[in-house]
């Protein structure tokens, strides 16, 4: 619970203070170099193979926590899907056979983890 809700309030202190853009178009090429909202549309598209939405999960954790948590939070899947559970193994590689909702699930936790990890690291070392 209070992982949650620490989640939670960082979610909505970086809502309230990221960039206010509408929802981003799903592209279909590869997404080398791209921004936050063009990665996180390609990840959670359907047509996506796996390739390329493990690539599109490395690049979201080299971007900054401010660009990638509202696009996280902006996503249906970012929350349980529905129907039978698919449990994961906690990689992109172990979660590869399960159905994509739960593949998508599971990297858009993975990276949101990773940057409150990454957040909370470094406002805790700032004097």
């Amino acid at each position: 619970m209070l992982r949650f809700s620490a989640w939670a309030l960082a979610l909505s202190v970086t809502m309230a203070c990221g960039p206010k853009n509408g929802p981003a178009e799903t592209p279909k090429e590869q997404p080398m170099g791209a921004d936050a909202a063009h990665l996180v549309a390609v990840l959670v598209n359907p047509d996506t193979d796996y390739p390329t939405r493990v690539a599109c999960e490395r690049a979201l954790y080299k971007l900054p926590a401010r660009d990638v948590l509202p696009r996280i939070a902006e996503q249906p899947l970012a929350v349980m899907p529905k129907g039978p559970i698919f449990n994961g193994g906690g990689s992109a590689e172990a979660d590869r056979g399960g159905p994509w909702e739960w593949q998508v699930f599971y990297a858009l936790n993975r990276v949101r983890d990773h940057h409150m990890h990454t957040a909370s690291s470094q406002s805790s070392a700032d004097p």
